[in-house]
Parts: C-alpha cells; structure tokens; sequence
C-alpha cells in the first residue's frame, strides 16, 4: 500500500504504488486497459477511499508535531543537563519524558499508514539550529532564561497546532494526543511565566512578546544581557 506524502502545503494523498501509475499511463490512452489496472488495484484504491475524507488532516497533524517535538526534547535535554536552577532542570526533564514517549507513538501511528515525519521549512529549520546552538554556548543562569524564552515561543506554536487539530481532526489518537498536548504545553508556559517573571516585570500570555525583543534572535540574545535569574521558590 502507498503512503501519505505530507508536505507543508498540505497532505497530498497517498504515494502511488507502480501498479497504481501504471494504471494511470494506460488509462489515458485505453479506456478498456485503464479498467483492467483499476481492477487489478481495487484494494488500494479502496484504502484510499476509506482513509482520504478523515484522514488527510490527522496524517498533516502527526507529520509535523513529530518533528516538532523533536526540536522541543533537544532544548530540553541541554537544559535539563546545564540549567543552573533545580526548577528550570525539572521542567526540562519533565517535557524530555513526556514528548520523547509522545513521539514513540506517533512514529507508530504514521507507520502503520505508511507515512513519514514531515520536517519543517528549511528556514525554520535554520532558525531551530540557531538557537540550539545558542543554548549549548549560554553559561549559568543564561542556560535558564535562554531555555524558558526559546521553549515558550515554542510551545506558542504547538498550541496553536494542536488547536487546529482539535478543530479540524477526526482521528481519536490525533485529537487526543492534541489535547494532551494542548493541556499540557500551557501549564508549562504557565510554569515559564512564573519564573521568568522576575526578569520581565510580569508574566505575559503564551505568544505574546518577552520583553520588546522576544521573536528575534539578536532579541534573544539581548534579553539574556539583562541581569537577573529566574525565579525559584513559590
């Protein structure tokens, strides 16, 4: 059986087998020859039927929060190694369990329809790489701050993909595995608020700015100049 091809555009279908385009070549020169390959691959054709209508969003959904969580788990790991404050460390430890097994089960979930994770544009991509580095060179109480401003703005944006999902999936590991995810990635940005906030005056909602610099990285590495460490204690 073919599987999704994903792409940022969207899910294209599944990738058609030899047979299938086979089929498709003789089909547009014999109608008559074109019957015989659609017969001869009834049962993809049907697996493409059955999965297409309710599928097509669940299989985007999956391909990309995958690699999304990847992301997540490597900034998490370096925190969780050279943070300077027990909390920031437990927080990082935290989301490094509960996405490396999430990530288990979507890979398991895309194979079992023949699909594969869909990494993300290749700027972003760049930018991820980017700030990876900067968090392995930060040093102190700037492996906390840099980690709580990265993995916020990160989280923004699993939020808002796993509110997509719960508005548009159909699939029930999807959907739950989006409002797990939901759920569970604005109590940690609730968590980030909290000790960040002696840094920025107040905590501010998840997507917003951090101070007026936060969405930029020469931003980023301004808001670690500033002179404080995240909070601890509650």
């Amino acid at each position: 059986m073919g599987g999704f091809v994903v792409t940022w555009g969207g899910v294209l279908g599944r990738r058609p087998t030899r047979l299938a385009a086979v089929a498709a070549v003789v089909g547009s020169l014999a109608l008559s020859t074109a019957t015989s390959a659609s017969s001869a691959a009834g049962d993809e054709g049907v697996s493409l039927a059955t999965h297409w209508p309710t599928e097509r969003h669940d299989v985007s959904f999956i391909a990309k929060f995958l690699p999304h969580h990847q992301v997540a788990v490597q900034m998490a790991r370096v925190a969780g190694e050279r943070a300077a404050e027990e909390e920031v460390r437990r927080l990082a430890s935290h989301i490094v369990e509960v996405q490396t097994r999430q990530i288990g089960q979507m890979r398991a979930w895309l194979r079992e329809r023949s699909a594969e994770p869909m990494p993300a544009p290749a700027p972003v991509r760049k930018m991820d790489q980017q700030n990876l580095r900067m968090l392995r060179e930060a040093r102190g109480a700037q492996v906390d701050r840099l980690f709580l401003i990265l993995m916020r703005m990160h989280h923004s944006q699993g939020i808002s993909e796993a509110a997509d999902e719960l508005q548009h999936g159909r699939d029930s590991f999807a959907t739950k595995l989006a409002r797990t995810a939901k759920e569970d990635h604005l109590g940690e940005v609730a968590e980030m608020n909290r000790l960040l906030t002696p840094c920025t005056g107040g905590p501010s909602r998840a997507g917003g700015r951090l101070d007026t610099v936060e969405g930029k990285l020469p931003g980023v590495r301004q808001a670690l100049d500033i002179s404080c460490r995240p909070r601890t204690g509650r």
